[in-house]
């Protein structure tokens, strides 16, 4: 029996907070009505976790032990989160539906797709907003199909023509369901180093359904590897992160937990009916293939996942410049509760509403400018002689892309402020 300041300890408290989200381990009883839950509810409501942690005390019959003040919290939440999550299965079916109709091909990525393929209860999967794929010469209808079904542009510092040309996505908004839709034609940046197959993402794409909902959703492997590229995108430090020992509790502190669960459970779900060997092969042809080395590492190490063999004592050792270090530092002592470089952490880390862009993701620019020749071979087909000819090319095309995507944002913000 653990004393009752051990119940409390930082380290209790996201001990239990992990066996909590983790379908497979059942808490005891023992100690549970001396654990910090207040605490847990707070962290869990942050993580978009407390729907999970509701099920699994309720499911391990531990529900009423809480305190009554506890057990209001956790079931207010849920009974809201079942509300939204209504609403969205609702919105995103309706939307694919109307898309089909139109001939428009669509994907619902993570939220109410990962609710309907990888928890018990759709309920149990939270969503912020709705992450839609199409393909990008669908834009312009789908933005009208959008505006006839109820949903208008979500004003912003800079309009939606500079998006289309230098981002990724653009949002909406139904003012009558309160529903936030993105609509993606790409899962990042353009000045990464990826090479996706979008065509394929589609080809190989399958529905899922819920009652008399059904919507569009990625095969398990495309599941993955997608998963894994968004992690890392709003976790660019986790293949150094992984080497902390409290791993679990930064996690925490970033907000990121929830993407690695889902990733978690795709594996217990899909892990053993995978061919590993096609899985690695096409994130490496996408230019992911660390992405998902480094999730699936950290998925074994903070919810003990039943690793691939070739996934099994993977040893990381990224190439870190003085300035990574640096940036990782600053990264860490925020993440810890440092005090040291606030205002710096904010800056580099905070999304900037104008550009909806994260400027530590600047770090990405300076890798694509200057690619491994690998990278080049993939996206130009270049080998040979053409190398050398391609990769100037790059370099070249890079920078005029560089200059129009600063120019406009000048001219845009510019614009704005008269």
């Amino acid at each position: 029996m653990f004393s009752r300041s051990a119940l409390t300890s930082p380290q209790y408290v996201i001990n239990t907070f992990i066996s909590l989200i983790t379908p497979e381990t059942v808490l005891s009883s023992g100690d549970i009505k001396n654990t910090d839950w207040n605490r847990i509810f707070q962290t869990a409501l942050a993580n978009r976790l407390d729907g999970i942690i509701y099920d699994s005390l309720d499911r391990d019959e531990l529900f009423e032990s809480l305190p009554e003040e506890v057990r209001k919290k956790f079931e207010e939440s849920y009974h809201r989160t079942v509300i939204n999550t209504r609403v969205y299965l609702e919105a995103a079916a309706g939307i694919y539906r109307t898309f089909s109709e139109r001939g428009i091909d669509l994907i619902v990525l993570r939220g109410p797709a990962l609710g309907l393929t990888l928890y018990s209860r759709p309920y149990l999967r939270p969503s912020g907003d709705l992450d839609l794929l199409i393909r990008k010469e669908d834009i312009p209808i789908a933005k009208i199909i959008l505006g006839d079904l109820g949903f208008t542009p979500l004003p912003g510092i800079l309009p939606a023509r500079y998006f289309e040309k230098h981002h990724l996505h653009l949002s909406f908004k139904d003012p009558e369901r309160n529903t936030i839709v993105e609509l993606h034609w790409a899962l990042d940046h353009p000045y990464t180093l990826y090479t996706i197959d979008y065509p394929a993402l589609f080809s190989e794409r399958g529905e899922a359904s819920f009652e008399d909902l059904t919507v569009p959703v990625l095969s398990p492997a495309d599941r993955l590897i997608t998963l894994c590229l968004h992690l890392v995108k709003h976790c660019p430090f986790l293949p150094l992160l992984i080497k902390e020992n409290d791993l679990p509790s930064l996690l925490l502190k970033g907000r990121w937990i929830l993407w690695l669960l889902d990733i978690h459970l795709l594996l217990i779900d899909s892990g053993k009916s995978f061919n590993w060997e096609e899985v690695r092969d096409k994130a490496e042809k996408w230019g992911i293939d660390r992405q998902v080395a480094v999730c699936i590492t950290a998925a074994g190490l903070v919810f003990q996942t039943p690793l691939p063999s070739q996934h099994q004592n993977h040893g990381f050792k990224p190439g870190i410049s003085p300035l990574y270090a640096q940036l990782y530092r600053i990264q860490l002592s925020r993440l810890r509760g440092g005090k040291r470089c606030r205002r710096t952490g904010r800056f580099l880390f905070g999304l900037r509403s104008d550009s909806i862009f994260r400027p530590i993701r600047a770090l990405d620019l300076a890798r694509y400018l200057f690619p491994p020749p690998e990278y080049i071979r993939k996206k130009y087909r270049a080998t040979g002689i053409l190398l050398l000819f391609a990769y100037p090319q790059h370099i070249i095309s890079g920078f005029i892309h560089l200059t129009r995507n600063l120019t406009d944002l000048i001219y845009y913000r510019t614009l704005k402020s008269c």
